[in-house]
Parts: structure tokens; sequence; C-alpha cells
């Protein structure tokens, strides 16, 4: 599901679903705090994810996932036009599947992740990798084996 974070950039690919993400948004906490939610809450979830140019909406329920792909553009022509202003992909997938793909792909690249915030700072690092770290475990302790 996360593909190659780097520099501040990842690719977020569910099923034929496929697009980026970019570090305005703190993906692997916004994702593991949305699959922690719907885990507990058994209510869907939705996170925002910043593409900068665009953003998309994701949210998660427990067979499948929805994908809202719309821009913030105001201009006139735009507002006036009859295209299609949202598009929506639903990709039917279990949310233990999804959860433990998650879970292996923070695990992968975990030093990127904790870095994902804080480039070369070193304040702050610490704290997110406990952070980081405890949200995985908590994950993985709701995970169906």
């Amino acid at each position: 599901m996360l593909v190659n974070p780097d520099a501040g950039w990842v690719q977020i690919k569910i099923g034929e679903f496929e697009d980026r993400a970019s570090y305005l948004t703190d993906v692997p906490v916004d994702i593991l705090e949305a699959l922690i939610r719907l885990y507990r809450e058994r209510d869907p979830v939705a996170v925002r994810f910043d593409a900068e140019g665009w953003d998309y909406i994701i949210v998660f329920d427990h067979y499948a996932v929805y994908i809202i792909d719309y821009v913030y553009r105001t201009d006139d022509e735009y507002l006036s036009s009859d295209d299609d202003k949202q598009v929506l992909t639903t990709i039917e997938v279990n949310k233990d599947i999804l959860a433990k793909e998650t879970i292996s792909d923070i695990e992968r690249d975990f030093d990127k992740w904790v870095h994902w915030m804080f480039y070369d700072e070193e304040d702050g690092v610490e704290e997110r990798k406990k952070y980081l770290g405890a949200k995985l475990q908590e994950l993985k302790s709701l995970v169906k084996n």
C-alpha cells in the first residue's frame, strides 16, 4: 500500500488505484490511526491526502475502501463546467489484508517513516519513533492472524 517513501513523497497503491502523497500530511500516522479507529469503533474512517496540486480522500471500511479524488479549484471556468468534479473509486479489500500490508510496509521502511516529518532534524525524532512504534503495535494487536 505504501510504496517507496522518499524525500517527502510516497506512492499509495490499493488495488488498481495509485497516487502520490506528500509530507504535507503525516501519511503513516494518519493511516495507522484510521485503521485503529476502524477496528475499535467499527465505523468507516476517512483520511485526506495532499498530493500538492490536488487532494484525495480514502475512506477505510471493513470490506472495501472508497477513494474520492477531487480538486480544490475555484476558477469560474471550472466551476461552471459540466465535467465531473469528483471521481469515486471502490476497491473491495478486507481490512485485515489492508492492515497487514500497511504494517509490513511501515516496518520495511521504518527509519524513513520516522524521519518523514523531520528530514535532517533530530529534535522530536525519538518521540516520533516511539509513537510510530506504539501505533504499529496497537494495530498489530487488533488484526486477526
